[in-house]
């Protein structure tokens, strides 16, 4: 009950405007999949410098379109950094 009342005095007192509504809509509409929220879990969990998009999709049996899709997904709400690395991408969650 208490954590509760923590949360709901806190949203109470930080009157959020229009624009970041709309920008945390946007950021759970993109996590809105079992997916995407394995992806985000996985890297929570990865060394700071990222995951290999390969590893990603071999951990979680994501084929690689589907992960690229994703990835796309996550990347436009700047939840994910996604950066070349020599023939491969690696993966890192944003700060």
């Amino acid at each position: 009950m208490a954590n509760s009342r923590i949360s709901k005095t806190w949203f109470m007192a930080k009157k959020l405007n229009l624009e970041e509504i709309t920008r945390y809509a946007d950021m759970f509409s993109a996590m809105g999949t079992e997916s995407r929220l394995r992806i985000m879990q996985l890297l929570l969990s990865a060394h700071a410098d990222g995951m290999v998009v390969g590893e990603i999709g071999d951990e979680l049996e994501i084929p690689s379109s589907t992960m690229s899709h994703h990835l796309e997904k996550l990347k436009n709400e700047d939840l994910v950094h996604v950066r070349r690395q020599g023939i491969g991408k690696v993966v890192s969650q944003v700060d």
